[in-house]
């Protein structure tokens, strides 16, 4: 969940490219608060920037698409 093997640290990491690339728009992480927020922290992103979007779980890569919007509420 939450974005592949290398994650959220990876998707956080690339964060860093996105803000400098698209300087007017503002990004929300869906996932765990408790892993992502200290990562999103740490980064020190400017203010208001990057928000994070608690979802308690996580739908599967191979989920298929059909069944993850039927009962993927809640999910990241």
């Amino acid at each position: 969940g939450m974005g592949g093997d290398h994650a959220p640290l990876s998707v956080v990491d690339s964060l860093s490219e996105a803000i400098v690339k698209y300087p007017e728009t503002d990004f929300i992480v869906f996932g765990d608060s408790q892993k992502l927020v200290p990562l999103v922290e740490a980064k020190k992103f400017p203010a208001g920037r990057v928000s994070v979007s608690h979802a308690p779980s996580a739908i599967s890569g191979d989920a298929k698409p059909s069944v993850a919007l039927r009962t993927g509420r809640d999910s990241s």
